[in-house]
């Protein structure tokens, strides 16, 4: 395949969208739109762990689709922030935790189409911290074991693919 076009549809503040069109060797033409966000195209997930070896989770209002959302904490990355600075800030913003024992799990594309590469970490040994939410932050700190947290994803009330992709990559690396 080879591209002959490329259009950007949107570049707002937040999301980057561009159309690509490629044509192949029976001269087909396909069309493909990627996404991205404007300013930066990494994010860091972190699955943390308190002392007691419990999985920390967030529910978190979202307008869009409207109801909580069970997730791990997770961040876009931004240029001045190294991986790890972006991980520990957003622990310590959402969860009011911090741990000192992270440690790398997989770097992972969100799909074809979106440009935005995603690093999983497992923070483990987490302490609590002081709660320093925005007012505009809806969220709900909570805990449970490894298996009733399986249990919730495997009942779907936790919908969030990054979040589940985390998990079972952090069961089959290191929770095992």
């Amino acid at each position: 395949m080879e591209k002959i076009n490329e259009e950007i549809i949107i570049d707002n503040w937040f999301r980057k969208i561009i159309s690509k069109d490629f044509i192949d060797k029976k001269w087909n033409k396909s069309n493909f739109l990627v996404a991205s966000h404007s300013k930066v195209n990494e994010a860091v997930v972190i699955l943390a762990l308190d002392e007691e070896e419990n999985i920390l989770y967030l529910e978190e209002f979202r307008y869009w689709p409207e109801e909580k959302i069970i997730n791990f904490p997770m961040w876009w990355i931004e240029q001045w922030d190294s991986k790890i600075d972006t991980l520990k800030k957003e622990l310590k913003e959402e969860t009011w935790y911090s741990s000192e024992n992270i440690e790398f799990l997989f770097e992972w594309m969100v799909s074809n189409y979106e440009n935005t590469k995603i690093f999983y970490y497992i923070a483990r040994n987490c302490k609590k911290w002081k709660q320093n939410l925005e007012d505009t932050e809806f969220i709900e700190l909570n805990k449970t074991n490894i298996s009733d947290f399986e249990k919730m994803i495997l009942e779907w009330k936790v919908k969030c693919p990054l979040t589940i992709s985390c998990f079972y990559f952090a069961k089959w690396k290191w929770l095992v």
